[in-house]
């Protein structure tokens, strides 16, 4: 396990804000890919008077899961805010993450931030292709897909020995290992039922291995699934595919209402740095590009892109759209 407990290094600077981190920024060099990183940050309230009250915690990436372990924090108190990071999810290489803290003191309502930084060189040893499972499904027929967990190591010597999903209607079929390189690659089917209720699923997929520096792996599993008869979408999970230097890149989704006419009226995504074009008009078909900016979004990625159409009417789809950029 990558793990890193930060010390009280040195006092905040007068003017820094009632609540100050001793130690904002840190380094924890090379990292291996598969456990999770894991570092934890100490805040302190660092003025005499008033209660500090911590509003919120987010993250420049959102393969990173953060937690504060107390939210009131009288004078002289301290909190940790605890950061885990789903390495599988990071290009091989330096990387740098941000954590913004925001919260609010009794003597003013204003609400306030303080920055935190975290880096790292990640040595991808161990991958997961893909390192999230994003799907979009429809009808009563079951689908399989695959995740490759390949072991770059020349000892190859990991092996899945068990796989589990939050959800219970996913069946998960280790396959046996093959050699890939100097290494093992090991391919997991993943099955979504016919039966599967419709709306969004949002489940954890874990692989545990043979690997004590590594005995466990964390997949992300999103799933849109229609009713039969809805619109069909092609691809069903689009992934938008980067070649190294590239700035931009893009996907052509296709929407069919089974021959009958079909119109998009808006599309929504609130990712930044993924922005989509469509066609307007009725026809049998209706299309939309689905592009990604390399500069704006994030290495590895995935969002959600609503579709609202006109024709049929009041019918909306939601498409979960992955993307790497190398």
């Amino acid at each position: 396990m990558n793990t890193l407990l930060l010390p009280l290094l040195f006092l905040a600077l007068p003017g820094d804000g009632p609540l100050a981190a001793p130690a904002p920024k840190a380094d924890l060099g090379d990292v291996k890919s598969g456990p999770a990183l894991k570092c934890e940050f100490e805040l302190k309230h660092s003025e005499k008077q008033g209660a500090i009250a911590i509003t919120g915690v987010a993250s420049s990436c959102g393969c990173s899961k953060l937690n504060v372990d107390r939210k009131i924090l009288e004078p002289g108190e301290t909190a940790k805010l605890s950061v885990a990071i789903n390495t599988l999810t990071q290009p091989e290489g330096p990387a740098t993450w941000t954590c913004t803290v925001k919260y609010t003191h009794a003597s003013d309502p204003t609400i306030r931030e303080i920055e935190l930084t975290l880096k790292a060189k990640i040595v991808r040893e161990i991958t997961v292709e893909p390192p999230v499972l994003a799907l979009s499904t429809g009808g009563d027929t079951a689908r399989t897909h695959g995740i490759t967990v390949t072991d770059r190591r020349a000892t190859g010597g990991m092996t899945i020995a068990k796989a589990t999903c939050t959800n219970a209607k996913i069946t998960l079929d280790i396959k046996p290992a093959k050699p890939a390189g100097t290494g093992t690659a090991q391919e997991i089917a993943v099955t979504i039922p016919g039966d599967l209720p419709t709306g969004s699923h949002d489940d954890i997929i874990t692989l545990t291995t043979t690997d004590a520096a590594c005995p466990e792996l964390k997949i992300p599993l999103k799933i849109a699934k229609r009713a039969a008869g809805d619109v069909s979408v092609s691809p069903e999970s689009p992934t938008v595919r980067f070649t190294k230097g590239q700035a931009e890149a893009s996907v052509l989704v296709q929407l069919r209402a089974g021959g009958k006419a079909i119109s998009i009226s808006k599309v929504e995504c609130k990712q930044d740095g993924v922005t989509v074009k469509f066609s307007e008009g009725n026809g049998p078909a209706a299309t939309a590009r689905i592009v990604v900016n390399s500069a704006k979004a994030s290495t590895v990625g995935q969002t959600d892109v609503t579709i609202h159409l006109t024709e049929p009417a009041g019918a909306v789809v939601v498409i979960p759209v992955s993307w790497y950029v190398p």
